[in-house]
């Protein structure tokens, strides 16, 4: 082999073999393949199990979403793994903590099918919704240090609806993390616009939000961790922002089909993290002299 050749094999065998450091972290066609996963397990819900109040079963895109401060974690809120590298959750959930360590933890609720582990959030890449003003537009993506791979991830609605949430779900599965650390799931009505407004004299529920109300619970159990999520037939299409959502008082949820925008926009616009143009003309011209 000439020296001319030698010269030029490592670029090859970078090129060929690029470290994962020059990997995409997250870009159009990473997005477009996370739709292509979401259409698949959408497929796969004709297959969604009847579940009782109480009862969770194996839903490992559930994430604890914790604090971490001198040595010490503090269960703070509830997410759900839409992709790859991203969580959905509120912005209520992280705002005030976007500067503290942030993990997402997995698997805690059914060590049967995923061994608890956690992912640090980027807090860079943490993003809340813009117009977010504490009642508003509560949702956000927090952005996973390294990607997972072999986890569920959770279906949300391909396009948004302009119907009543109860004509899109009359009844629905409500899902969070209770004080203990445990994942309760309670089978849950959701009620209309008018119905809800009536009740909050005092909040406005705007038309991107909706709510549920337990009332019928024998235990009167309430779900009332932020970042909650409301499933029907498999699809989430609500994250629990505030309220109570048993007894008198409903859970007030975001509505997300209405943030199709945010959500698959911000993914698509997440920075890669490659290797800089005038780094690679340095590195060509040095090996080739």
């Amino acid at each position: 082999m000439s020296k001319h050749y030698k010269r030029l094999l490592p670029i090859v065998l970078v090129l060929i073999f690029p470290p994962k450091w020059m990997e995409s972290s997250s870009s159009s066609d990473q997005a477009g393949s996370e739709l292509d996963t979401i259409e698949k397990n959408r497929t796969a819900l004709k297959a969604w199990p009847t579940i009782q109040s109480g009862e969770c079963g194996e839903h490992s895109f559930m994430a604890s979403i914790q604090i971490a401060v001198e040595k010490r974690r503090w269960r703070y809120c509830t997410g759900t793994l839409l992709h790859r590298y991203w969580v959905l959750t509120t912005a209520r959930c992280v705002k005030k903590f976007r500067t503290l360590p942030i993990l997402a933890v997995f698997g805690l609720h059914n060590e049967d099918f995923v061994k608890p582990f956690s992912v640090r959030i980027m807090n860079k890449f943490l993003k809340i919704h813009p117009n977010y003003n504490g009642d508003q537009h509560d949702i956000a993506l927090l952005k996973l240090a390294s990607p997972l791979e072999n986890i569920g991830r959770v279906v949300i609605p391909r396009n948004r609806s302009n119907d009543d949430i109860t004509k899109v779900c009359r009844k629905g599965l409500t899902m969070a993390w209770d004080e203990p650390g445990t994942l309760e799931c309670l089978i849950t009505p959701s009620l209309s616009l008018t119905e809800c407004r009536k009740i909050f004299l005092d909040l406005h529920i705007w038309d991107m939000q909706f709510c549920i109300r337990n009332a019928n619970d024998t235990e009167n159990r309430c779900l009332t961790q932020t970042g909650g999520a409301f499933m029907c037939r498999g699809v989430q299409h609500g994250i629990f922002s505030q309220g109570s959502g048993c007894g008198d008082v409903p859970g007030v949820y975001t509505r997300i089909d209405h943030y199709l925008d945010f959500i698959w926009g911000t993914i698509n616009r997440a920075p890669r993290q490659v290797v800089s143009v005038f780094f690679w003309g340095v590195l060509v011209l040095m090996l080739c002299l």
